[in-house]
């Protein structure tokens, strides 16, 4: 008796070969339990008695070079030579490790099965003259026939309307940007598994389509040695702040997939809201039909069966899983062969999961997206998109909330959890952190939306807390250097209400830290700014501040952004007017007065 080394792959679905150690006088039938027991996961729902065994053999060449399965007839001659196992470099080995398949390997299924009763050695060397095994070879080859799962599949129905359902998604990659397009039929078909758009109708942003552009590459595109595509193979985890629209984007992909590149398509959606429950929905063919099946409610036991019996089925090239809305960590080790994950979490992959996924950022909706949006499908004017935006920032989810006191509240819900405020701006764009709010409020954007490799490099990644009305419930507990960042990154993106708000606050807090003081030398003096008046000051955002400096009391009337008709002395306060409206920083308002400053101030 010897202990044999068993190189064994799972026809149909992808991943490195096992190992499985076993007496060779042992009876195939333990072999196939310990086949079982080795791949525990991916053969949960099957019995080891339905797994069907095949010798995986080195083709040999017949004349016209077409690679056939040797067959062993036991003449005096042949059996001085024995046959020689599948290499594991073999182009045929390689298909099998990436889940596909061709004619050689169908043949090889197609050959006489390893019976349950026979013993290993009588198998291998008695009835096919095979050589002992080695190191990088295949050995045995397992097929899970179809109907062997415990769990059988839903029955599916034919899909009404195809060509319809094909036009609303087949070219968006093509779609134009800023304008709304619409998808009645998908935004239908999806109403009661978790929706996607509020209207059938989408806004197509610029981030959109390069996402779009990002993903579809690195699923499609050949590699050659002068482009080497890295992200093929890999799956995608395409991250990015709540309520901008990622389930939206997931739903559309699928179907494009479906209908575009005639794959199979299991999306599974992890919905939260009031008696919402995780939901599954198949999209496929049958034969040219394309035929779906649904559950609205499916919890994660009964999904894995599920999506392991559409692997074996149709192998792992040809049944693709679309995961929205869960954890990274916290994905069941069923499901953990996806090929897309859309999260709102921070994701921060380990060395090890380098080579086997890569992140895709979805920004989140820079301030002109949300207004177009409005004018475009809501036909609200501007006076309600600014309130509304005053609230939400770049959440769209939030920003088209039936009523702008549902914003605040949804905002004030996320300010009153958020427990680590110091964290809650980093530099480090995929920090972790353990409160669940803090997303809510920090929102991802990205440097240079045109740029194609910004969006799967964290570097060129920006998080920034971009409600004005959030800014302003957090100014006595964000740190200074945060508040600077906020009035940075609003100027850089013309983001001028916010930069006025935050450079508010920040001198307000350098006076309430007795670090702004007025310089003796001008306190007698009294001078005018050379900043220009400005017309319709905000209500909302007028304050008035008491700035303490070592020698008087200045008071502050000021939202920042413009000032007119500055005057100190040491009788009188400072008094500085503004507005938060008007254009975009066309004059540099806020920068020019933090050149101001050092001249009246001492920091």
């Amino acid at each position: 008796m010897v202990v044999a080394s068993i190189q064994c792959v799972i026809a149909g679905q992808a991943g490195s070969s096992f190992d499985v150690e076993i007496d060779d006088a042992a009876k195939v039938s333990k072999l196939k339990k310990a086949i079982k027991e080795k791949k525990s996961n991916e053969l949960k729902y099957v019995d080891a008695d339905k797994l069907q065994l095949f010798l995986a053999k080195q083709p040999i060449a017949e004349e016209g070079g077409k690679e056939v399965v040797p067959d062993y007839r036991p003449s005096a001659k042949e059996m001085k030579k024995r046959l020689k196992w599948l290499p594991d470099e073999h182009r045929a080995a390689l298909k099998l490790a990436k889940g596909e398949s061709d004619d050689y390997i169908n043949a090889l299924m197609a050959g006489e099965q390893i019976l349950g009763s026979k013993t290993l050695a009588t198998w291998l060397y008695t009835k096919n003259n095979m050589e002992l095994p080695s190191s990088e070879q295949i050995h045995m080859l397992v097929k899970v026939p179809e109907g062997a799962s415990a769990v059988p599949l839903p029955t599916t129905t034919a899909l009404k309307e195809p060509n319809t359902y094909a036009e609303e998604c087949l070219s968006i990659q093509e779609w134009d940007i800023g304008v709304v397009h619409k998808i009645p039929l998908i935004w239908e078909f999806m109403r009661k598994l978790g929706r996607c758009t509020n209207s059938g109708k989408i806004y197509w942003r610029i981030e959109d389509k390069k996402v779009v552009s990002v993903l579809v590459d690195g699923w499609f595109r050949a590699s050659s040695p002068s482009n080497i595509n890295v992200h093929a193979n890999k799956k995608s985890i395409v991250m990015g702040s709540p309520g901008i629209g990622k389930s939206t984007l997931l739903c559309l992909l699928a179907f494009y997939l479906v209908f575009k590149h005639k794959t199979n398509v299991l999306m599974y959606r992890r919905l939260t809201l009031f008696k919402q429950e995780n939901c599954l929905l198949y999209l496929g063919y049958d034969g040219d039909k394309v035929v779906f099946f649904s559950k609205e409610s499916c919890k994660v036991s009964k999904a894995e069966p599920i999506y392991q019996a559409l692997r074996r089925q149709h192998g792992d090239a040809n049944a693709w899983l679309l995961l929205d809305g869960f954890h990274h960590h916290q994905i069941s080790e069923g499901l953990r062969t996806y090929n897309v994950l859309a999260t709102s979490q921070q994701v921060k992959l380990k060395d090890h999961e380098i080579t086997d996924a890569y992140l895709c950022l979805f920004p989140c909706w820079r301030k002109q997206d949300p207004f177009k949006l409005g004018e475009q499908v809501y036909h609200s004017d501007a006076v309600e998109m600014d309130n509304r935006y005053y609230y939400s920032g770049g959440s769209v989810l939030l920003f088209t909330l039936p009523t702008i006191d549902l914003i605040e509240q949804a905002i004030r819900v996320a300010l009153h959890e958020v427990s680590d405020v110091a964290r809650i701006i980093s530099t480090q764009s995929t920090s972790a952190t353990n409160d669940s709010q803090v997303d809510r409020l920090r929102h991802t954007f990205i440097e240079d939306v045109a740029n194609l490799t910004h969006y799967t490099k964290s570097s060129h990644w920006q998080q920034m807390v971009d409600s004005e009305y959030a800014v302003r419930k957090l100014s006595f507990k964000l740190p200074l250097d945060a508040l600077f960042l906020v009035y940075n990154w609003a100027r850089t993106t013309k983001h001028g209400a916010l930069a006025g708000c935050a450079l508010e606050i920040y001198i307000h807090r350098l006076a309430a830290d007795n670090r702004l003081s007025l310089k003796a030398v001008i306190e007698k003096k009294i001078f005018t700014t050379i900043l220009h008046n400005h017309r319709n000051c905000s209500l909302r955002s007028q304050k008035r501040l008491v700035l303490q400096s070592r020698k008087s009391t200045c008071n502050l009337h000021c939202n920042t952004l413009m000032l007119s008709n500055l005057h100190c002395n040491t009788s009188s306060p400072c008094k500085m007017h503004c507005s938060s409206e008007g254009p975009f920083l066309s004059k540099n308002y806020c920068r020019r007065l933090l050149e101001l400053l050092p001249n009246y101030f001492e920091v």
